[in-house]
């Protein structure tokens, strides 16, 4: 029975010290989304670019590799970007949940940096419009490539820098194009 007692409590206290390790995060920030596109033939070629900025808002949950200075970091994030073409504004909110590998490194004794990079995939919700994720608007499902970057300081505050390159088309037109996404953003972690 004595066995039993501290292997339980042997075991509770290590699990209770992995849960510590892991950590959710709320984050928010600034967005500058580009629609960029080209295509070329016998004799044209053509060019596309929108702008979207915009902002976002979001939470982040860090799962704990045992052993290392590093994370699986995914999160569920709401974007909202609107686009001015030929003094029109349009608007989109997309969920974004990135699945990324994090790595954390000491920069000082209150400072902690980190890099991060992986995949997205970015489902549209609703727009200005009816029109806007339907046949000859954007897609309502893309996916992204990221990369980010930034800082823990205090074991608490975020701030944070990240690149996204969009993998798959935005819009279903006679052209290759895709979204690509740059953020600035500040967090609390938890």
């Amino acid at each position: 029975m004595k066995k039993l007692l501290i292997v339980s409590l042997l075991l509770a206290a290590s699990l209770s010290a992995f849960a510590q390790k892991n950590s959710i995060s709320f984050n928010a920030g600034y967005l500058v989304s580009g629609i960029n596109g080209s295509a070329s033939g016998q004799g044209y070629s053509a060019e596309l670019s929108i702008d979207f900025n915009g902002f976002y808002i979001g939470v982040d949950y860090n799962f704990d590799l045992p052993g290392f200075p590093a994370f699986i970091q995914t999160g569920l994030n709401w974007d909202y970007k609107v686009a001015k073409v030929n003094n029109l504004s349009e608007y989109a909110n997309y969920i974004r949940i990135p699945v990324h590998f994090k790595y954390k490194f000491p920069m000082g004794t209150t400072v902690n940096g980190f890099v991060s990079g992986g995949p997205s995939v970015n489902v549209g919700l609703f727009g200005e419009s009816s029109d806007t994720f339907k046949e000859g608007g954007l897609n309502r499902i893309h996916m992204q490539l990221g990369i980010t970057a930034g800082l823990e300081i205090m074991s608490h505050f975020i701030i944070k820098l990240g690149y996204d390159y969009g993998v798959t088309k935005a819009e279903d037109i006679g052209m290759s194009n895709r979204i690509d996404t740059l953020q600035l953003g500040v967090g609390y972690l938890f």
